[in-house]
């Protein structure tokens, strides 16, 4: 579907993560949010596909869809889970 569309850009649930990292993909960039990222998960879908750019997109529901965003970085595949991030534009977040 993503190749026949001619679909660059995505926004996906982290449940759909687990299917796209067994494919390469047409892809050139991917919001991921909704639940926690692993980064194992991640690790393996830029195996495949390495020019892919992740965006882990947090957002309580209380502040629409995304209020942080993290650029994956590849150096931290040793860790559990990806980072929320920093606060988009105009954006502050409080934890």
């Amino acid at each position: 579907y993503i190749a026949s569309n001619k679909i660059s850009y995505s926004f996906i649930p982290t449940y759909f993560i687990e299917e796209f990292r067994k494919i390469k993909s047409e892809l050139e960039l991917i919001f991921i949010g909704v639940e926690k990222v692993k980064s194992k998960d991640i690790f393996d879908l830029k195996k495949l596909n390495p020019e892919l750019i992740v965006i882990n997109a947090y957002g309580p529901t209380e502040s629409t869809v995304v209020s942080t965003i993290y650029n994956y970085d590849h150096s931290l595949s040793n860790i559990n889970y990806l980072p929320i991030g920093k606060p988009i534009s105009n954006m502050v977040c409080y934890i």
